[in-house]
């Protein structure tokens, strides 16, 4: 769990609705995620909308309190739109404690790359690194010259170069591919570049470069998992947990949209979704807007709103981007799809469980060997 000594460095009334919204957090999050254990991996991705811009200002300490909270109830999270400036990432790593870590990538050169990084944030009394660490580029092309002698070219690489580790959770090792695609814009959609990250990591695991067991994860930026990217993936051999295509709501606000998913690549029988005694579904999304920055607290957060100023020539509580004054109906719509999307995020964390323990599988193996 997070360190709540620092609660009472909010003024009271923040304190209060801080304290009251983390108790509901962690209520909400026991009914629907399954509690860690030592016989399961529990494993999320999060894109945290621009964590922190300069464009936004820094997150306070009430959502960074929020953001700890969900994180901690799992053993590692990916996370996408981690910014140039480390701050806000090294406040939140500071609230969930010493066993947490975390790995990160450099930034993308290029507007294109948008100053972001990628995240690994896990807890090292349940997950250990395992000593692979790099950023997926794609290789040069082989090509023949004027005089038929092949040549080797450079390629176009990745918006944002993925991160690639190897980690340890008793019985798993696996390397972690994790992404953020960029949006298409006619010319390198989505689905091409998902399709050449899976051809890249599936040529990895052919060759054991550290892990047969491959899971990527992040936000694709595909609108439904019934994509046509998705069939290129089932044929280079990834899976898409079940329960995903089970009527699990989409990792949007709206929760209409997919962008955010988890791929499979596993060895046979040795990488399975479960919930050691218990039914309850081995995936899901958490939607922490029916917990914390509700609709209903809209009012409580007005003085906060009013003494928030963007960067110029960007729209505030107050004011649209043209200057204009707001409605009452517009600072609401501000509120739930500005203000707190940037305390919080514009996504939602996706999360699978995964069974860590295979002991009695491994001895009953060994013993039908004789």
């Amino acid at each position: 769990m997070p360190y709540y000594q620092r609660l009472a460095e909010l003024p009271p009334e923040d304190g209060r609705r801080t304290i009251d919204r983390v108790l509901a957090l962690r209520k909400e999050l026991g009914a629907q995620v399954p509690r860690r254990s030592p016989h399961q991996f529990l494993l999320a991705t999060w894109n945290i909308r621009e964590f922190d811009s300069p464009a936004y200002g820094d997150r306070g300490l009430e959502p960074l309190y929020y953001l700890a909270e969900i994180i901690s109830h799992f053993d590692l999270v990916a996370v996408a739109e981690v910014r140039a400036d480390l701050r806000a990432l090294e406040r939140l790593m500071g609230l969930l404690g010493s066993r947490w870590c975390y790995l990160v990538t450099d930034v993308t050169s290029g507007s294109a790359g948008n100053e972001e990084r990628l995240a690994v944030l896990y807890d090292s009394g349940t997950v250990s690194f395992g000593g692979l660490s790099g950023e997926l580029v794609v290789p040069p092309a082989e090509v023949k010259d004027e005089h038929g002698r092949k040549v080797e070219v450079p390629v176009g690489q990745f918006a944002r170069t993925p991160l690639l580790a190897g980690f340890r959770s008793e019985w798993l090792k696996f390397m972690l591919g994790v992404v953020h695609v960029r949006w298409g814009d006619g010319k390198d959609a989505p689905e091409q570049e998902l399709r050449l990250l899976a051809e890249q990591l599936t040529r990895r695991s052919g060759a054991a470069e550290w892990a047969e067991d491959l899971i990527l994860l992040g936000d694709f930026n595909i609108g439904s998992p019934e994509d046509t990217v998705w069939e290129a993936l089932r044929d280079l051999g990834w899976t898409i947990p079940p329960d995903f295509a089970a009527g699990i709501k989409g990792s949007n606000i709206a929760q209409d949209k997919y962008y955010d998913q988890i791929a499979l690549k596993p060895r046979e029988h040795w990488f399975e979704l479960s919930v050691p005694g218990s039914d309850r579904r081995a995936a899901g999304v958490f939607n922490f807007y029916d917990v914390v920055y509700r609709a209903l607290d809209y009012e409580s957060y007005v003085p906060q709103m009013l003494a928030h100023k963007p960067q110029e020539k960007r729209s505030n509580f107050t004011h649209d981007s043209k200057g204009k004054v707001r409605s009452e109906a517009s600072r609401r719509r501000w509120y739930e799809d500005f203000w707190r999307t940037h305390q919080m995020s514009d996504h939602l964390p996706l999360w699978v469980s995964l069974r860590s323990d295979y002991a009695d599988d491994y001895l009953a193996h060994e013993l039908a060997r004789g």
